[in-house]
């Protein structure tokens, strides 16, 4: 899809999300699914070698506004928290906040990716925008949905 755009479009801006959350209902998204199954004492399964990237929706609006205003013509932009968390570490930040144990069984599985932030750190620190990414991030935001 990228090279469509590419190559039938000389003013794009291309945003790639990894992991969005935002209201904590019924998405078809990894925190969402951990969040609910929770809730609900469902089992899941959780592989041990899995990691994530998260970015909350009212972040990603506030940068593709900025971008949007900003940037220079033809960009794709990986537009997430740089901190990459392990999927285990993601449902332990849910259950310290709910206050409720998972029921999980972990799988000897990788399922990892790496992304390159250096386009949005520069454009963030160049515009001095406000972002709270970092490891603390997630639990941040969650607890801002959840209480």
């Amino acid at each position: 899809m990228e090279d469509i755009i590419r190559a039938n479009s000389n003013n794009y801006l291309i945003f790639r999300i990894p992991q969005l959350f935002g209201n904590l209902i019924r998405h078809k998204t990894i925190i969402n699914f951990f969040y609910k199954s929770i809730q609900q004492q469902q089992q899941f399964n959780i592989f041990d070698e899995a990691y994530r990237y998260v970015i909350e929706i009212n972040d990603v609006k506030k940068l593709v506004k900025a971008y949007l205003e900003f940037s220079n013509q033809c960009s794709i932009v990986d537009l997430a928290n740089p901190y990459r968390y392990k999927v285990f570490d993601i449902v332990k930040i849910l259950e310290q906040l709910l206050e409720k144990k998972a029921v999980y069984r972990i799988l000897e599985k990788e399922d990892k990716y790496k992304l390159d932030f250096s386009e949005m750190k520069d454009f963030i620190k160049t515009h001095s925008i406000h972002m709270p990414f970092g490891p603390d991030y997630l639990f941040n935001k969650l607890k801002e949905k959840i209480t």
